[in-house]
């Protein structure tokens, strides 16, 4: 069982048990009439059905257009004054004068706050003498807030990812290279969509 059918039956399972729940316990612990419990419960089946449809068809389009993937590990460990560290990655391109979407996204570790700016250069290009990108982006903390069932407030911080749009000209390889401007960079994820692409396949572990 793939991953999005995966996701659609979760969201299905989880919506058809909150139905049944107001089921239940709509007549016995609200007093509810039994055309209004067969009502919300009867809401709750139907969303769960068109969110399960609805996630499992954005995931199997994000897949069918994965051009490439790949987790660019980060510099941790390096100080002020090191060189900069630079990762590397190929591609081939199936679809030329086609725009393809490129976006580049930081992993910070589990539990830990993005707590600072990051800065990396991206190239990317077919021929050197002909790049499609070359550019040079900071990756800002960004604020999040999260109310849990309780009330309790909770404030952390993330990175957002970068999107770049890109037209290749040529069938066959292309190059990547990322620099770690920053120290103690986390690693990166990229992912190239090329829309026209209908059998791409993702890395759950890259995700």
């Amino acid at each position: 069982m793939n991953e999005a059918l995966i996701l659609s039956v979760f969201i299905l399972l989880m919506t058809l048990g909150l139905a049944w729940l107001v089921y239940w316990s709509g007549p016995r612990l609200a007093g509810w009439g039994l055309g209004r419990t067969r009502l919300t419960a009867g809401g709750f089946a139907l969303g769960g059905v068109i969110a399960s449809i609805f996630a499992y068809s954005v995931t199997t389009a994000i897949d069918r257009s994965t051009l490439f993937e790949t987790r660019f590990k980060g510099n941790g460990g390096t100080r002020q004054g090191d060189p900069v560290v630079t990762r590397s990655a190929s591609f081939t391109v199936e679809h030329p004068g086609n725009a393809h979407t490129l976006m580049l996204s930081p992993r910070k570790p589990f539990a830990e706050q993005a707590d600072f700016a990051i800065t990396v250069k991206l190239r990317l290009w077919e021929r050197r003498n002909r790049p499609l990108i070359d550019t040079q982006t900071t990756f800002e903390p960004q604020q999040r807030v999260s109310t849990d069932r309780n009330g309790h407030r909770a404030v952390y911080w993330e990175w957002d990812a970068a999107t770049f749009d890109f037209t290749p000209l040529d069938h066959g390889l292309h190059y990547l290279e990322v620099d770690f401007v920053n120290v103690d960079t986390p690693d990166f994820y990229l992912r190239i969509e090329d829309p026209l692409k209908t059998d791409g396949q993702r890395n759950p572990a890259l995700r």
